[in-house]
């Protein structure tokens, strides 16, 4: 195991280093700032600022080295989607510096106060649209360090991932269950199986966002841009739209079995019937959405296991509670 670290925001001289940065890069396209610098997230890894200058707000992250891809992919998007990524102000990839414009209003902060989630109809068919776009771009995206968890490898990743027990906990708090542990280790050839049916089906594989959420979409003159792609991973598309109903629970209360989930879903699949009859759409999304949860604790594994263990206790139960979640759905 990698032997963890301070995050750099926790070192001295780090808020000095970083400001000279963003404050250069902003004077050379004619800004300047004009107020205090206000600190919006602190996670274990990445941090992010809000600026204002003599133009509005602008916002800076930093992230860890093993999330700094998210740099180089957003500086790839926003030039070949401009139309779904907000402009890149000024970059720094080796160092995963990152300086964005106001985006606007996020959607969570809309349908929380409305309650209106036909939104999501509006950026489901275009986010497939756009999937489908990126996925032939795949070989840049991973010479980016765009995380590759394509279903041709992601059994070799579960089990490593099994190997773990630092981050399972079996038997222990905020852990699996000696029994969950032992179900996981048994399920390993079925996962095999199905990530190989998974691949039988036409359905492109391409980028996911990983966290594609109402918090990491932004409204602005009634046109949306998607950010915050430290999570992204070169997967099945459908994984996407995991987090997205995870996100419709929490803000609107609409649960699994809605007819509202079923609608949503059925809009996003639209593109996807390019490559698929909806039946079969249908059956390859099924499949998907329980290796979501498999992917989603990979994702979190990269952070953790280089995590504090200060940091580890935080968010201790995520990964099992994702792995609890894989198992569950294959109950059903």
């Amino acid at each position: 195991m990698e032997q963890a670290k301070k995050p750099p925001w926790e070192l001295p001289g780090w808020r000095e280093e970083t400001r000279a940065w963003f404050e250069a890069e902003l004077m050379a396209q004619g800004l300047s700032i004009e107020g205090p610098i206000d600190v919006v997230k602190l996670r274990p890894w990445s941090a992010v600022l809000s600026i204002p200058t003599s133009r509005g707000k602008v916002f800076f992250k930093a992230s860890l080295p093993i999330v700094k891809h998210e740099v180089a992919v957003t500086m790839a998007l926003s030039q070949w989607r401009p139309d779904c990524l907000l402009p890149v102000l000024a970059a720094n990839p080796e160092r995963g510096w990152l300086l964005l414009p106001d985006g606007g209003t996020t959607l969570r902060e809309i349908i929380r106060g409305n309650g209106d989630y036909s939104y999501w109809e509006q950026i489901l068919p275009r986010y497939a649209e756009f999937q489908i776009e990126i996925a032939r771009r795949l070989p840049e995206l991973l010479a980016m360090g765009a995380p590759d968890e394509r279903l041709a490898i992601l059994p070799g990743q579960f089990e490593k991932l099994l190997g773990d027990k630092r981050i399972l906990r079996p038997g222990q708090e905020k852990g699996l269950t000696i029994e969950e542990y032992s179900l996981l280790q048994d399920s390993v050839p079925e996962l095999s199986l199905l990530c190989q049916e998974l691949a039988s089906y036409a359905v492109p594989e391409s980028l996911n966002h990983g966290d594609f959420h109402d918090n990491n979409i932004l409204f602005q003159d009634d046109h949306f841009r998607i950010f915050d792609w430290g999570d992204c991973t070169i997967s099945h598309p459908f994984y996407s739209l995991r987090t997205t109903f995870v996100s419709l629970y929490w803000s609107l209360n609409i649960d699994t079995g809605s007819p509202v989930l079923d609608r949503l879903r059925d809009i996003y699949l639209e593109a996807w019937t390019a490559f698929e009859p909806r039946e079969r759409l249908l059956k390859a999304f099924e499949l998907s959405q329980r290796l979501a949860a498999v992917t989603g604790a990979l994702v979190w594994h990269r952070i953790l296991s280089r995590a504090e263990e200060k940091d580890l206790e935080e968010f201790a139960g995520y990964i099992p509670s994702l792995l609890q979640e894989y198992l569950e759905l294959g109950e059903t």
